[in-house]
């Protein structure tokens, strides 16, 4: 299931501590009566309470869950992966921003099971790798290396620039084209990585 929230990524790699500082902070307005800002790069938001209470509410769940589960932030989205459909439909229900609750069909989630660090994608994809990143910092190096190769990678402008600019890009994510552009990559900066998925078209697995 998925939701969409301003504060999404306080959630980025299951970082708790620093998810419940912020909404303490945010509690603490609240029961002052004051708006509710939330400070983002260089600007503060204000969020609305009901956004508000999505995040709390969310935060108690994960918290409290004990089993496992996957938690994916992409901009203002939250994605929360797992096999536990009674615990993701009563987030569901509990959260008014629910923007998706997608379960894959059988034949799917078998490939699944069977190839671990997998991701199923629709279409001809031209790249064949996912780089989600870790907490040890890029050297800035890799930053003008996929300036000069961007044939082979796929990356947001502003997360090269944080590449380039203090190397912390936690949780963020690019694409490479192929087995030689992963080497290259992980010859660079590969202790920077937290995972690196390989990506399935869905018509292949059809065939």
């Amino acid at each position: 299931m998925s939701f969409r929230n301003p504060i999404a990524s306080i959630f980025r790699n299951k970082n708790f501590r620093y998810a419940k500082s912020i909404i303490d902070d945010l509690q603490r307005s609240h029961e002052s009566g004051l708006p509710l800002w939330i400070k983002k790069t260089m600007k503060e938001k204000q969020i609305r309470q009901g956004e508000f209470t999505d995040v709390r509410t969310f935060f108690n769940e994960c918290f409290s869950y004990t089993k496992e589960y996957l938690l994916r932030c992409e901009g203002n989205v939250v994605k929360v992966y797992s096999n536990d459909k009674p615990w993701l439909k009563s987030i569901a229900k509990k959260i008014t921003s629910t923007t998706e609750f997608y379960e894959p069909d059988p034949k799917l989630a078998q490939f699944l099971m069977d190839n671990h660090k997998t991701m199923i994608v629709n279409g001809d994809f031209p790249y064949e790798y996912k780089i989600t990143f870790g907490n040890n910092p890029l050297p800035a190096s890799f930053g003008e290396w996929c300036d000069r190769n961007k044939n082979k990678v796929k990356i947001t402008p502003a997360t090269n620039d944080e590449i380039k600019k203090n190397g912390y890009v936690a949780g963020r994510y690019m694409y490479a084209k192929n087995d030689s552009t992963l080497m290259l990559c992980n010859l660079i900066a590969g202790t920077s990585f937290a995972r690196i998925d390989k990506l399935v078209s869905r018509q292949n697995i059809d065939k």
